[in-house]
């Protein structure tokens, strides 16, 4: 029995140390590991299995009506086809799809949050903004489905684990653009101007009294969605071919929670005279307005500017320093992209800044966000 076991025990070892032997395959020799396979031959016999084998080779056409599939999924492609040509359809002088279903993306996501203004009739300016938050992942996206994973750079270069959140969502067919975001503002702000108490506190005076909560969603329409692709320089899913832009409407629902606590500053400063906090909370709700713009600059090139205010009502909380208020809601989004098309290949650099007014008698205080993203990825 001993004898068995040594023996059971040395094929282990054996096949540990083959499996160690192994040469390690980095993320480049992975992908063409992939690409060879994908690039294989297979069975085209357009039979029952047809969908499957295509699938797996990267070869399936989602608008071939010669392959058969399994009944609720041939509901499912039906009913795709039907949203495409409804939503979906280009004048192909001006759009062309890639003819690619998947792509890989890496992609680095830096953000920071502003607040300026006047508090308390004037008399109270401030100025301040957050740390760069940065991320960095991967992103794999067949046709509108992606799976991602992002994981925080100033976790990993600092060692601290950062509090603040940030989520977004996304959608966008010939027709509409549909997108959701969330943030959760948790770290030090950098105070530049602080009343008439700025030249007493240090420069760039690390600030830990404030929290903020935001979130929203908006949806709007693109009027000229025949010759203008949104999804070109934000999904890498067209090609636009000749420049073009469009006007867009919408509708915009916002919830924002802001505390600033001044606790830390009388504390170093009791002769200071300031309030011991500022809070506002809402819920807000505007009509969007605006114009998006794509140039084509050469064979591979694409600029995009998109500019879309907004106006309407908010409501404020009870717990608000104001208390409960109805007032006009104003706010804006911005983006602008640049993007290069070479090959399977892309690389898109995004600028997006969105911010939130909020202006009663007594306060003008406007609230930002600004995100700058890079991504390079392959259509496959």
């Amino acid at each position: 029995m001993m004898r068995r076991y040594l023996l059971l025990l040395s094929v282990l070892m054996l096949g540990l140390a083959s499996v160690n032997a192994e040469p390690r395959l980095n993320v480049k020799d992975k992908i063409q590991q992939i690409k060879l396979k994908m690039a294989e031959p297979f069975d085209t016999t357009r039979d029952s299995g047809y969908w499957k084998r295509a699938l797996q080779h990267g070869k399936l056409d989602i608008n071939d009506t010669t392959v058969t599939y399994p009944s609720f999924l041939n509901l499912c492609v039906n009913v795709y086809r039907w949203g495409d040509k409804a939503f979906n359809s280009y004048d192909t002088t001006y759009v062309v799809g890639t003819r690619k279903n998947w792509k890989l993306m890496l992609k680095n996501n830096n953000w920071l949050s502003s607040f300026n203004g006047n508090l308390y009739d004037d008399t109270f300016p401030i100025s301040m903004h957050s740390n760069v938050t940065s991320s960095f992942g991967l992103q794999l996206s067949f046709m509108a489905v992606s799976l991602s994973y992002m994981f925080n750079l100033n976790d990993l270069l600092t060692g601290n684990k950062v509090k603040n959140k940030k989520f977004d969502f996304s959608f966008t067919c010939s027709r509409l653009y549909l997108s959701s975001y969330y943030y959760r503002d948790d770290f030090p702000y950098y105070i530049h101007k602080f009343a008439r108490y700025t030249d007493g506190l240090k420069k760039d005076y690390e600030f830990d009294g404030v929290s903020r909560t935001l979130y929203g969603a908006n949806l709007f329409y693109i009027f000229n969605h025949k010759r203008y692709a949104q999804a070109a320089p934000y999904c890498f899913s067209k090609y636009q071919r000749k420049s073009s832009g469009s006007f867009m409407a919408g509708i915009h629902a916002f919830h924002e929670d802001v505390n600033m606590d001044y606790t830390q500053i009388k504390e170093e400063h009791p002769e200071y005279e300031i309030p011991d906090n500022f809070s506002y909370k809402y819920d807000g709700y505007s009509l969007l307005f605006g114009y998006g713009y794509n140039w084509v600059l050469g064979k591979h090139w694409l600029f995009n500017i998109t500019t879309i205010p907004g106006v309407g009502y908010r409501h404020t909380y009870s717990s608000s320093s104001e208390g409960k208020k109805d007032f006009w809601s104003f706010d804006y989004r911005a983006k602008m992209a640049l993007i290069l098309n070479k090959g399977k290949f892309f690389y898109g650099l995004h600028l997006l800044t969105e911010g939130r007014w909020y202006l009663t008698k007594l306060h003008s205080l406007f609230s930002a966000n600004h995100d700058l993203n890079v991504t390079i990825g392959f259509r496959f």
